[in-house]
């Protein structure tokens, strides 16, 4: 049985990662408008249409939506939420809970609906029962990510159904139809919002919660047939079950998605019979649209097609629009996913619009970052043959430009002041003169998380930077190639748990030799501090549970070599990792050390960070003005003046580590009492 954890730990975990969400998300009041964003309008139609499981892997722009569930389940607790160890994870228990009838939700960062691939094709084919929503947040312009992933094309190539609602009110809405048809149809369905979608605010009409439903009682028939491959049921020589199951997917299901989306009435066709110009638009594009309709003086002059389902799109909207008009132009982000869908239908028409799209020579509308009104009224007047200009011309854009540069200090990627991974950064770097190394003999190896800062100056301690828990595994074959230089992979304990472990028991397995420095700042400093499963004794839900050590985890590995440090000791940790470069094997430093952001909030404010954790300043008579603090260790807290005048410490922003003082050579840096 849970045990529930006392209530002052309650209140902080409520403090620290709760911080986007919205007591609206549970509010029982069906017809009341509210202001919210997109990730809470999201949430909300999670309540309404009864999900009663939800798993995800903290990862922006999608992490506020499961923010979000957090706080619903403490209203409901019968909804359950959780952090899971990785995406993969997080789906595989959605689908659990879906084959007792559940209806299930897994909202993901785009490059975690990567993770879920191999799971996803399977259940595809077998069949699942609750509904099961899979929301992928995809970042045009790569803001809040690694990459810049059109997730889109996963759709046809899994073969189940992609949504993108164009309001928030839409987003919400969307929630029960999407569940209705995942039901029909028993299959998962996609869910695709972009980074402003989430951020985004509107109106919202709340709608009831169908608790009902999400108080439907587990249920589990243990067919075979039914849930499992099948395999040992007789066939025909000529086919497997594999096979009937892929045909029946296409001959029933999809079926059903199709008849579906011919009837949406969210697909919408604005159009007076009179135009002779038409858009198609999905998602936020369709608002870019009607606002750049607006700023030319085109209304009803020009027809507009909005998608919300963008695969498969509807097919009898899209014929009228293009056997109506002379011209259509498809506006998205990215790649021309809905453009080649239109494209390869209208081959099937006698007659059709002449189709305008990103594929169209001398049209300006780019593949990649994102879009604004701008963009798609600058392609519609060249269409329109009406002249434009952009109201952000190049020449106000360099005045803005200049005026910013000369009233704002430059803002440059930096960790945060006191951060222990900062500590530990500067520690790598001084190790290897320690170890008789110097930079160009060493290859670092970097992880997806607040560890990235580390190849920016001061530091540039990350030749190359992997995707979430695969460094280990790059540093490895950076080893086995022969390379003859010192390997360092430096990964978090949120990317340890989400495939970095599997990393090290590889490179354990094949005797590697490298070193790892692992930092445990407790959570997923990056994404907004969620909980990990070596972080606190305590999980989403408020439940008690055992913190996994990763001492032990390492040392089950088969790692012999094993240390620990705190980062915020400079000179102890320079002495563990210089012994740790000389090893000649596989090491391991564990940087021992809570996120200062966390700490700062468990303890209330930085003003009650302890007696030793007071800010520092720095004495202008000692200080020579070296700018080691600024220029070497970095600190962001720590403003260099320039022209050799000492630099100074914002006592706003020291957190008082103390990591400067003990980095100065002069002795100049006190802390005040």
């Amino acid at each position: 049985m849970s045990v529930v954890i006392k209530q002052e730990s309650q209140g902080y975990a409520t403090r620290t990662f709760n911080k986007f969400a919205t007591a609206d998300i549970a509010r029982e009041a069906p017809g009341d408008v509210v202001f919210m964003s997109g990730a809470e309008a999201v949430a909300r139609g999670a309540v309404e249409a009864g999900v009663a499981v939800s798993a995800a892997y903290p990862g922006s722009p999608a992490t506020w939506v499961q923010e979000n569930l957090v706080l619903a389940a403490k209203a409901f607790p019968d909804l359950y939420v959780e952090w899971s160890t990785n995406e993969a994870k997080s789906f595989d228990v959605c689908v659990g809970a879906s084959l007792t009838g559940k209806r299930t939700f897994a909202p993901l960062k785009q490059v975690g609906v990567n993770w879920i691939l191999d799971s996803l094709t399977d259940w595809v084919l077998k069949q699942l029962r609750g509904g099961l929503v899979i929301m992928i947040g995809d970042d045009p312009g790569g803001d809040t990510t690694t990459d810049e992933q059109d997730t889109r094309h996963l759709a046809p190539f899994v073969e189940i159904p992609l949504f993108e609602p164009s309001s928030v009110q839409e987003q919400k809405d969307v929630m029960l139809h999407m569940y209705e048809l995942s039901e029909a149809a028993r299959i998962p369905i996609f869910l695709r919002l972009t980074r402003p979608e989430f951020y985004g605010r509107g109106p919202v009409t709340l709608g009831p919660i169908h608790h009902e439903i999400r108080r439907r009682e587990p249920t589990f028939s243990g067919d075979v047939d039914e849930f499992g491959m099948g395999l040992h049921q007789s066939t025909p020589w000529f086919t497997t079950k594999v096979a009937e199951r892929h045909d029946r997917h296409h001959r029933q299901s999809l079926a059903v998605v199709r008849d579906f989306v011919e009837r949406y009435p969210l697909n919408t066709l604005e159009m007076n019979g009179t135009e002779e110009i038409g858009v198609i638009a999905a998602g936020i594009t369709y608002g870019y649209a009607r606002e750049a309709i607006e700023r030319l003086g085109l209304e009803g002059r020009v027809a507009v097609l909005k998608y919300v389902t963008t695969w498969p799109i509807p097919d009898a909207l899209t014929r009228r629009l293009l056997g109506s008009m002379k011209k259509v132009l498809v506006v998205e982000e990215l790649d021309p996913f809905i453009e080649q869908q239109v494209r390869a239908l209208s081959s099937t028409m006698t007659a059709h619009a002449e189709i305008f799209g990103k594929s169209s020579p001398g049209l300006d509308l780019p593949f990649a970052d994102v879009y604004t009104p701008d963009t798609v009224a600058a392609a519609l007047a060249q269409l329109a043959g009406m002249p434009y200009t952009p109201a952000l011309t190049p020449e106000r854009r360099a005045r803005v430009e200049a005026l910013a540069r000369n009233t704002f200090r430059p803002r440059v990627g930096n960790f945060c002041p006191g951060c222990p991974e900062m500590g530990a950064t500067h520690a790598l770097k001084q190790a290897l003169k320690a170890a008789g190394l110097s930079r160009s003999d060493a290859v670092f190896i970097g992880d997806e998380g607040c560890l990235n800062l580390a190849e920016l100056k001061p530091w540039n301690l990350a030749d190359a930077t992997g995707c979430m828990g695969s460094s280990i595994s790059i540093a490895s074959g950076i080893y086995v190639s022969g390379l003859k230089k010192k390997i360092v992979c430096v990964i978090g304990d949120g990317g340890f748990v989400h495939s970095g472990l599997l990393g090290l028991m590889n490179a354990a397995y094949n005797n590697v030799k490298m070193t790892i420095l692992i930092h445990d700042n407790r959570v997923t400093a990056a994404t907004g501090q969620q909980l990990v499963p070596t972080g606190f004794d305590h999980n989403i839900r408020g439940e008690a549970t055992r913190r996994l050590s990763i001492e032990e985890l390492v040392r089950a590995c088969g790692v012999d070599y094993v240390d620990t440090m705190d980062p915020y000791d400079t000179r102890q940790s320079v002495e563990k990792l210089a012994k740790a470069y000389q090893h000649d094997g596989l090491s391991v430093v564990i940087s021992h050390r809570m996120c200062a952001l966390i700490e700062t909030r468990h303890l209330g404010s930085r003003g009650r960070m302890g007696e030793h954790l007071h800010p520092f300043y720095i004495d202008d008579a000692k200080c020579t003005a070296c700018m080691i603090c600024a220029r070497v260790l970095g600190c962001s807290a720590i403003y260099d003046q320039g022209n050799k005048v000492p630099p100074v410490i914002d006592p706003i922003e020291c957190i008082g580590c103390g990591i400067c003082a003990l980095v100065c050579p002069d002795d100049a840096i006190l802390q005040l009492r």
